[in-house]
Formats: structure tokens, sequence, C-alpha cells
């Protein structure tokens, strides 16, 4: 039917009945090819299938990573060393990989297939984790490469997750609506998160709530399912739902009357409480990508020296049950999902970067008093 523009015909009949101009038809007919997806009729494509992945990704995530699989391996080794070298190699690699990934996502316009490289590499992601963790040792050597090898294939699938999809879904979604449908995204993440979280517990509950090897192992391979699932939603993005590029649109409350180059906004920007950003910004604005990418730097080094022994801290050091460990996890991405729309506030309120400055700092600040109760603990004065 679009073919048939060519030949200047006046007026065209549309998918339901209606007759428009040519032009104005094509537009429809792109833009509806975008949206459609049963039940979610009136959301783009890639938002639901980016949303769908995040459910199962997450979930997944907050069965088998984390907890599980890092007490696992500490159960099987008894050293934090082993733990810390599989996570390290893990890191390193991803590192590696990221930036060829995100070159290739933003100069290769099939961003889909891409992202249905990182659904393919799951199956063997999934099969070199199963079968290390069924012939984990201390006296296997390759078992544990097996093990190294299986954490940085799944740094691929998680690096495509996070970069080409991440820029696929930005691609699908309106400049005026992406602040909230990120924040549904994050609030998706959170509950996913906490209901894997919750099917962990049940296990625990039911097994005599013990650190037990072959119960890490039962959640391990339930995690891996799960990730099934998410390897199928990554096969499911198109590149024909992408939208149309529009000029990023500032609110008039966040601005406050003012543009990126201190002038006041035209009476038709009040008027309608938005206006679009200048093509020229700040003469120094080429340093907010070096400063993003420094700050990722040293948040990804504090986080791989934390993060990762949170599970071990609270079972070592404060002796809790897995019960216990696995409800703290459940409620802290709860409060994340409740507290995500406040930060969102706060952002329009008083903007985005002295918004993100106070929360990091706020926890930095309650991190350090963890480890101060942590080494009054140890020492017998707490």
């Amino acid at each position: 039917m679009l073919l048939q523009a060519d030949k200047q015909e006046p007026l065209l009949p549309c998918a339901d009945g209606w007759t428009t101009r040519v032009r104005t038809m094509k537009n429809q007919c792109e833009m509806r090819r975008a949206f459609g997806l049963w039940p979610f009729t009136q959301k783009n494509h890639n938002v639901v299938m980016a949303c769908i992945l995040t459910v199962f990704s997450a979930s997944a995530d907050a069965v088998w990573q984390g907890t599980t699989l890092t007490t696992f391996l500490y159960l099987t080794y008894g050293s934090n060393s082993m733990v810390g070298f599989a996570d390290a190699a893990r890191g390193i690699f991803t590192l590696l990989i990221a930036l060829p990934i995100g070159w290739t996502a933003d100069r290769w316009p099939h961003k889909s297939r891409l992202i249905a490289i990182g659904g393919a590499l799951t199956p063997l992601a999934s099969g070199l984790m199963i079968y290390a963790v069924l012939y984990l040792n201390q006296e296997s050597t390759s078992s544990y490469m097996v093990y190294v090898l299986a954490l940085c294939t799944w740094g691929i699938v998680y690096t495509i997750a996070k970069g080409p999809v991440q820029a696929l879904y930005a691609s699908s979604t309106k400049v005026g609506e992406r602040s909230r449908l990120y924040t549904l995204k994050f609030q998706l993440s959170s509950i996913s998160s906490a209901v894997g979280r919750a099917g962990t517990i049940v296990v625990f509950a039911f097994s005599g709530d013990r650190w037990r090897l072959a119960d890490l192992r039962v959640l391990i391979f339930a995690g891996l399912a799960l990730e099934g699932l998410a390897a199928l939603a990554m096969l499911g993005f198109r590149d024909d739902a992408m939208l149309p590029k529009e000029p990023e649109v500032i609110s008039n409350t966040a601005s406050r009357g003012i543009n990126a180059s201190g002038v006041s906004m035209t009476d038709a920007g009040r008027k309608e409480g938005s206006y679009s950003r200048p093509p020229t910004l700040h003469p120094r604005a080429w340093m907010v990508n070096w400063v993003l990418s420094a700050s990722s730097i040293f948040y990804g080094v504090g986080s791989g020296m934390t993060v990762k022994y949170f599970p071990l801290f609270f079972k070592e050091d404060l002796q809790l049950s897995p019960v216990t460990v696995q409800s703290v996890f459940v409620l802290t991405p709860v409060a994340n999902a409740a507290l995500s729309s406040l930060g969102l506030r706060m952002a329009a309120r008083f903007g985005r970067v002295q918004t993100l400055m106070v929360l990091r700092v706020s926890s930095i600040i309650l991190l350090i008093t963890i480890g101060s109760i942590s080494m009054r603990l140890r020492s017998g004065h707490l």
C-alpha cells in the first residue's frame, strides 16, 4: 500500500478504513507499527518488551545472583578471595567489552539484532553455569575456570541488556514521557526483584532455614530458568518501532523560566509550560560525558568492593539466617520502588544533578555507618 505513494495518488484507505492524504497516511501507518502489542495497544512495542525483559531479568537475578551465587561459592571454597577473584574477572571482562558493544549500538542501525545476540548467548551462559555449579569443588580447578567463563559470558548478556536495550528504549519513548517511563521501569525492576527474593525465602523456609549447597543449587537452576524467559524477550525488539527524533522538552518548573543559555523562554513556551532545548549549550558541556564516565567507573569500583559482600557480611559477621538475609533484600527494592517517585518529584523541583548528589552523599554516609558498626561488632564494643 505504501508503494502506491510514489504514484502520487491523492487519497488512500488506511488499515481502519480512514482516508487521508498519502504523506499523512504513511506517517500514521509507520507510527501504528510501533504500537499495538496486545494487550498494551496504546504502548510502544519496544517499551513493552523492555518492561517484560525487566520483569523476568530482575526476578531471575534476585533468585540466583547476589546472595545465592555468592554464598554458594563461599560455602564451596570457604574463602572470600575466590568470590572476589571471580567477580573481578567478570568486572574486568565486562569493562573491556562495554565500549565495543556501546560503539556498535550507536553506529549499527539494527539495534534489535544486537539485542537478539544477547538473547542467543543466554543458553550458552546458562549451560556453562549449570556445569560449573554441578561439578564445582575445592579439588577441581577446571570447574572453577568454567564458573569464571560463565560469569564472563553473563557479563556480555548483561552489558547488552544495559546498553543497546536502554538505547532502543530511549529511542522508543517520547521526550516528555521519558522520566515517567524510566521511573516505571525502575519500579518494575524493584518489585520483580522483591518477588524473586520472596521466592527464595519460601525455599529456605521449607528446607529448614539453613545455608546448604543443595538448596542453593535449586535456586540457581530456578533463576537460570527465568533467564530463559528473559532471553525470549530480548528476541522480541523491533527497529521499526523506534520513534522519530524530537527536541528535548524541559519543564517550566524545573527550568524556572530560563533556558540553558540564560535566555528567558518565549511567550509560546510559557503558555505551553515547556520549550525545546537550544542546539548549543555551555562551552564546557563536552565535560559532562567524561564526568559521568568517571563517576560510573568510581561507582563500579566501590560497588565491587562492597555490594558483592553484603550477603557474606550478614551471614558471617551478623550470623543471620537465610530467611532473615533475604528478607532484608526483599525490603530494599520495595523501598526503592516506593521512594523513586519521591526522587522524581525532588528532581523536578531542585534539579536532577542536585538531587542525585544529595542521595549519593546520603548513601555514602549510611555505608560508612555500616562499616563502623561492623568494626565495633568485631572488637566487642557493641
